[in-house]
C-alpha cells in the first residue's frame, strides 16, 4: 500500500476529508471521513488513498508509528467498498491502557462541539474495551443525553469505515483540562480527605517494585501516608481517593494517572529504573506540582519474560528514600 504523510494544510484540503467541527479551538477538529481504515491501537485514520495526517492523530511515540506504517507498506488492503464496513459512526474506540483511556481518548471528547453529530450516531468502541471504562464514558455521556444503547462495539483492531467522524487529538495540556472538567459533571459520591497516598502496583507482569510492603510500611508509619490500591477501585472510587491528594507517590504506571484528579496536588513522585518518562510529567506540570522521579535498582530480566529493559522488576534503597522524603517535608523542595 502506497502511504502518504500528509501536512495538516494538505488533510484539511483532501477532497475525501470534511472539516464538520472546529472544537474549541483550530488544533482539534472534527471530521467527516469518505472512506478508509481505521487503526485502534494506534487512533489513526487511513483514507482509501493512504493518505495520513500524523499531526493530527498522532498521541504514541514516532517508533510505534514508523513500525506501523512499515508494516502498512507490504500489505495489500481489499477495497473498503467490498468488506464490513462501519459506517456513519463517530469513532471513539479506546484503549486498554489505563493513561491512554483517560487522556488520549475521555480527554479528547469534546462533548459540546460534537453533540449535534451525536445526535442520530452510534458510538463506535473497542469490544474488549474494559466493562468499567465503558462504564464511565457511559456516564460522562448521560449527562449529555446520550443512552447507553448508543454505543456499538468492533472486536477488530484495524477496519474499514466510510463516511465517519473522527476526532483530531488536541495538546495534553487540552486533554488534561477537558477530562477534569467531564469527570466534574457526573455525581461521585463522598470524597475522601486523603493527602498523602501511596499507590500500590501490587501482583503484576512487569514494573513491579519487590519491596513494596517494605516502602508503604516505611511512609505510613514515618511520614502519615495512606495508601490505595486503584486495582480494587472502580474510576469514580478512584477519583474520590485522589480528590483531596497533595503528594502521590509510586511506581511508574497507569494508576498515577489519577493524580490529575487531585485539586490541590504538589508533588508528584514516580518510582522508576528509567529516570524519565513525559506522560506523568506532563500532570504534574498542568496542575503546577513538583515531578520527581526517585531511582530504583532494577533487577535482572527473568528468562521468557514479555517486557524489555525499560519495565524491569525492581528494588528501591529503603534508606535512600527515606532521606529523600525527610528532605521533601522538611522544606528542603518547598
Amino acid at each position: 500500500m502506497d502511504i502518504k504523510i500528509l501536512s495538516r494544510e494538505e488533510w484539511n484540503s483532501h477532497p475525501a476529508v470534511e472539516l464538520v467541527c472546529q472544537g474549541h479551538n483550530d488544533e482539534t477538529p472534527i471530521y467527516r471521513l469518505k472512506a478508509g481504515w481505521y487503526y485502534g491501537d494506534l487512533s489513526i485514520p487511513i483514507l482509501k488513498d493512504g493518505s495520513v495526517c500524523a499531526d493530527l492523530f498522532k498521541w504514541l511515540s514516532s517508533e510505534k508509528y514508523n513500525r506501523f506504517f512499515g508494516v502498512l507498506k507490504g500489505m495489500e488492503l481489499p477495497c473498503p467498498d467490498s468488506t464490513k464496513i462501519i459506517e456513519d459512526h463517530f469513532i471513539f474506540y479506546g484503549s486498554r491502557v489505563y493513561y491512554h483511556f483517560i487522556v488520549d481518548f475521555l480527554g479528547s471528547l469534546q462533548i459540546h462541539a460534537i453533540s449535534s453529530i451525536l445526535a442520530d450516531k452510534k458510538i463506535l468502541i473497542g469490544r474488549d474495551l474494559p466493562p468499567q471504562y465503558k462504564k464511565i464514558l457511559v456516564e460522562i455521556l448521560s449527562v449529555y443525553g446520550y443512552e447507553g444503547g448508543s454505543l456499538a462495539s468492533t472486536d477488530t483492531t484495524f477496519f474499514p469505515f466510510k463516511n465517519s467522524f473522527i476526532q483530531a487529538q488536541p495538546a495534553v495540556a487540552d486533554k488534561i483540562r477537558n477530562i477534569r472538567c467531564l469527570i466534574s459533571k457526573i455525581e461521585l459520591g463522598p470524597t475522601l480527605d486523603l493527602r498523602r497516598i501511596f499507590v500500590l502496583r501490587g501482583l503484576v507482569r512487569r514494573r513491579m517494585l519487590m519491596n513494596e510492603k517494605e516502602l508503604a510500611y516505611m511512609l505510613v508509619k514515618d511520614f502519615g501516608f495512606s495508601v490505595v490500591n486503584p486495582g480494587k477501585l472502580d474510576i469514580k472510587g478512584q477519583v474520590r481517593h485522589f480528590r483531596n491528594a497533595r503528594v502521590i507517590v509510586g511506581v511508574h504506571g497507569g494508576a498515577l494517572t489519577n493524580a490529575l484528579f487531585a485539586n490541590n496536588l504538589k508533588a508528584l513522585i514516580e518510582i522508576n529504573t528509567v529516570m524519565y518518562r513525559p506522560h506523568l510529567a506532563g500532570i504534574s506540570s498542568q496542575l503546577n506540582a513538583r515531578h520527581f522521579c526517585l531511582a530504583a535498582k532494577p533487577l535482572a530480566i527473568q528468562e521468557g519474560a514479555t517486557y524489555n529493559e525499560y519495565d524491569q522488576n525492581m528494588e528501591i534503597d529503603l534508606h535512600t528514600a527515606r532521606a529523600f522524603f525527610r528532605d521533601l517535608f522538611g522544606g528542603k523542595w518547598a
